[in-house]
């Protein structure tokens, strides 16, 4: 596609707005936000009709409440995603948000979308996904390739690791994890081909390198791209412990993720922690081939604590799933594992160790 200069300054083109708001297709959390001067905003006649029926809406919450400013029940339109397809107009300049007002767009999801109160999460999740995928298309329409999107990406990639150990802790059932990671891994690529293509050298390079390593720990081919690096990158220490963890799991050394954890900055930290389970259930398999015993056991407490589990319980858990028996004296290692089974949701992702806050993760996420 033909590269061309974007003219969209608001939230949601003019031609979208209009349509949705026709056909009823405006979403729940683009309603009723304190009146003002914001040419983004809208009314409806029917909100309070469409509010009140919405199932995933808390109940006794009416609207965000603002007693400095009067609430008409203005309307926030968000340009929503749309696949591209066989047939399709090409989108022109007008409904194309410019590199600003796409960064402003991140900045109302993450600054106010996100810690609206009277709506459950899983409902703000699934729109803010959703946005995030339209605003990465805005850019790839228009050849966006330069420091903006790079910020684009950045707060993108915390937004998917932060949501995945947010639902760890909380509402499961109701997150595709299949699909943040998917997006968050294609997101991290498009990230890191652009710092090498621009050469960029700073800060949040050295963190975003350090979740690139940790984020496909599974995949060869991440390993190999750490001596391409800038040199003042590569030394950085932070750096040289993701690619050791990284480097460990191809070889099967797992043990060393635990060991090294603090030693990472936070996101990449958190980044980590997403494979936990799976590195504690494949220590558990490494024990029971290599250290078999009829008259030997490992204490359960011990266990938890090298491998950092929040309770006694998932240590149990992880050995139930594994068909590894356990007693009074501990963890039965008799070389009978079986392999590992898809789990349920059985342990957050988490350790207690390790403090967690979303909204100042994203916050990290908009500096500068």
């Amino acid at each position: 596609m033909t590269e061309f200069n974007a003219k969209c300054s608001k939230f949601c083109s003019d031609t979208e707005a209009d349509f949705r708001i026709k056909n009823n297709l405006v979403h729940p959390l683009e309603k009723y936000w304190p009146s003002g001067n914001n040419k983004n905003r809208r009314k409806s006649k029917d909100y309070n009709k469409q509010f009140n029926s919405h199932p995933l809406i808390n109940p006794g919450a009416c609207r965000i409440r603002d007693d400095s400013v009067k609430d008409d029940g203005a309307l926030i339109l968000v340009k929503e995603y749309t696949r591209s397809a066989a047939g399709t107009l090409k989108p022109l300049a007008k409904e194309v948000r410019t590199p600003d007002t796409l960064w402003n767009t991140i900045l109302h999801l993450f600054k106010r979308v996100i810690k609206r109160s009277d709506y459950g999460w899983p409902l703000i999740y699934e729109f803010i996904f959703d946005r995030l995928r339209a605003i990465r298309k805005d850019a790839v329409i228009q050849g966006l390739a330069d420091i903006n999107l790079i910020k684009i990406l950045e707060a993108s990639v915390v937004f998917y690791v932060g949501a995945d150990i947010y639902f760890s802790q909380t509402e499961f059932e109701h997150f595709d994890s299949y699909m943040n990671r998917y997006h968050l891994n294609s997101t991290l690529n498009h990230l890191i081909g652009l710092y090498d293509r621009l050469k960029v050298i700073s800060k949040n390079r050295i963190v975003f390198e350090q979740v690139y390593l940790l984020a496909e720990i599974s995949n060869p081919r991440v390993l190999s791209r750490f001596y391409g690096l800038y040199k003042t990158i590569r030394d950085d220490p932070g750096v040289k412990t993701a690619h050791s963890i990284s480097l460990g799991y191809q070889i099967g050394f797992v043990h060393q993720a635990f060991q090294k954890l603090g030693s990472l900055s936070n996101l990449a930290t958190l980044t980590l922690c997403l494979h936990l389970p799976r590195l504690r259930r494949i220590s558990l398999l490494i024990f029971d081939k290599g250290c078999r015993s009829k008259n030997l056991s490992y204490s359960v407490d011990d266990w938890k604590q090298l491998y950092l589990y929040n309770s006694a319980k998932e240590v149990t858990a992880d050995c139930f799933l594994l068909n590894l028996a356990v007693d009074r004296e501990g963890i039965q290692f008799r070389g009978q594992a079986s392999r590992e089974k898809i789990p349920k949701k059985n342990q957050s992702y988490l350790p207690n160790q390790i403090d967690f806050n979303f909204f100042e993760l994203l916050e990290f996420s908009l500096e500068d």
